[in-house]
């Protein structure tokens, strides 16, 4: 498949937001705002379904399906858990 040369003028698009549309300093603005060092592999589907606890002992837990698992911040499984109560 051959595509035409539309790549030129997304980036001119790009170059005309980056320059109207943003500040100067945004990138490092932006970084910033986002939690990089404490990552940790999350389970991201953290809400009663997906969270076992033993009857013999309810200090043991186990999270079962890990279909969206990922990398992010670690409080990321809680904040997550508090969005779904």
């Amino acid at each position: 498949i051959t595509v035409s040369a539309p790549l030129p003028n997304l980036m001119r698009a790009i170059d005309a937001v980056d320059r109207y549309c943003l500040f100067q300093g945004y990138q490092e603005y932006f970084r910033s705002l986002v939690c990089r060092d404490e990552i940790v592999f999350s389970h991201c589907d953290t809400q009663e379904n997906n969270i076992l606890a033993s009857l013999d002992d309810n200090r043991k837990v186990t999270l079962i399906d890990f279909e969206y698992a990922c990398w992010n911040p670690q409080s990321w499984d809680l904040a997550n858990y508090l969005n779904e109560c």
